[in-house]
C-alpha cells in the first residue's frame, strides 16, 4: 500500500470513528434530557421544585406560589399519565384494526416499528415506575 492510500485510510477511519462517537454521545445526551423533561411532567414534586427555581419567589410569595404550583403540578402529572395511557391504547387499537388489511411484509414492518416505539417509550420513562401502565 502506498503512503497516500494509508494516509487516506487513516484519515477516513478517524473521521468515521469521530462520527460514531459523536452520534453515540449526542444520543445519550438527548435521551437523558428527554427523560429529565418527562420526569418533570410526571411528578408533581419535580414540577414544583423546578418551577420554584425558575420563579425564585421572595419570602412573602413562597407559600402562595408553592400552593398554586402544587395544584397545577398535580393536574399536569395526572394529565401526562392519562395521555400516555390513552396513546398506548390508541396504538393498540390501530394495530388491531390495520393488521388484517396488510400484507405479511407490511405487517412485519409495522410490528417492528411498534416495538421500536415501545422500547423508546419504556426507555424514556424507565425511571418513572408510575408512568408506564
Amino acid at each position: 500500500m502506498t503512503p497516500r492510500i494509508q494516509s487516506f485510510l487513516a484519515l477516513g477511519g478517524a473521521l468515521l470513528l469521530g462520527m460514531v462517537i459523536g452520534g453515540l454521545l449526542t444520543g445519550a445526551f438527548i435521551g437523558k434530557r428527554a427523560r429529565t423533561i418527562a420526569g418533570v411532567f410526571l411528578h408533581e414534586e419535580r414540577f414544583v421544585h423546578i418551577a420554584e427555581q425558575l420563579i425564585e419567589p421572595n419570602a412573602q410569595q413562597k407559600d402562595s406560589v408553592h400552593q398554586v404550583l402544587s395544584r397545577y403540578g398535580t393536574k399536569i402529572a395526572t394529565l401526562t399519565r392519562t395521555t400516555q395511557r390513552e396513546q398506548i391504547q390508541l396504538f393498540d387499537s390501530l394495530r388491531h384494526d390495520v393488521m388484517p388489511l396488510l400484507t405479511p411484509e407490511q405487517q412485519e414492518r409495522l410490528v417492528k416499528q411498534f416495538e421500536r416505539m415501545d422500547r423508546r417509550r419504556k426507555m424514556l420513562f424507565r425511571d418513572e415506575g408510575k408512568a408506564t401502565p
